[in-house]
């Protein structure tokens, strides 16, 4: 009986639960992204998501006059991170400096 490795690999994650890691890893990758697309060049390579908990996601910003500058946004990105997801990921995100 042969299991493709795309069924394996879909088992090991769910054994392992690693559905949100994975998830994290891909708002981390793509986190310029979403910030270009959402809000604008100007805010890319000012900030970094560090943790997802609870879907609360912090992130943080070069200094304190970012973090308040991506507060504004909040809600522009989390409707873009959550968009192409069925069960939404993110609720909240807390800007830190």
């Amino acid at each position: 009986m042969l299991i493709s490795i795309n069924r394996v690999l879909s088992l090991k994650i769910k054994e392992f639960k690693l559905e949100k890691a994975i998830e994290f890893k891909k708002i981390q990758k793509d986190w310029d992204a979403h910030i270009e697309k959402s809000i604008g060049d100007g805010f890319k390579n000012k900030s970094k998501p560090v943790r997802l908990k609870d879907g609360f996601l912090t992130v943080v910003c070069l200094n304190s006059v970012w973090a308040n500058e991506f507060q504004f946004k909040q809600t522009i990105l989390v409707d873009c991170i959550n968009k192409k997801r069925a069960n939404p990921l993110v609720s909240k995100i807390r800007f830190i400096s």
